[in-house]
């Protein structure tokens, strides 16, 4: 069975894929990186595709942390967020260049992701109240985060836009 998301220059590489397998059986999401052609990607499958074309350094943020973290129902057609210093991106994906502690960030797997209580604080700052409040609910449920531990994040980065 074939990867679900690959690395193109990877899989060609190391042999996994052939260039007529990657031309016929699977479709770009973004620059060197596909997805299985009739694969139904979900805000997960996305994220990961988002930092797998970072190269693997950008931090998830945002809807994307929380798909990483663990929530679900949510929309796969949304731009995944991304944190980096570099904020060219292709169309699907979204780049801020928020600076991050070192308590901001957590690791699920590879990846390098905003905690739950960072999550839920982009999430407050950047989406509209009736989209953000069951979001963060949901994002809180299964990540064990508490919403006083998602205030004290507000109170660690005062002055950034969106925080009142």
């Amino acid at each position: 069975m074939r990867d679900k998301i690959v690395v193109a220059s990877e899989a060609l590489a190391t042999g996994r894929l052939t260039r007529r397998e990657l031309d016929r059986s699977y479709t770009k999401l973004f620059r060197n990186v596909y997805a299985r052609s009739g694969f139904e990607l979900t805000a997960r499958d996305k994220a990961v595709a988002a930092w797998l074309w970072s190269g693997r350094s950008a931090t998830l943020a945002g809807c994307s942390a929380a798909a990483v973290l663990g929530m679900r129902w949510l929309d796969a057609s949304e731009p995944a967020e991304l944190i980096r210093a570099n904020r060219r991106a292709p169309k699907g994906i979204c780049v801020y260049s928020d600076t991050l502690s070192g308590s901001d960030t957590c690791r699920v797997g590879d990846m390098r992701v905003t905690t739950p209580a960072r999550t839920a604080f982009d999430m407050a700052r950047r989406l509209p109240l009736l989209i953000a409040v069951p979001r963060i609910d949901a994002l809180l449920r299964v990540s064990g985060c508490t919403v006083l531990d998602a205030r004290a994040a507000t109170g660690q980065h005062p002055g950034l836009s969106g925080v009142r």
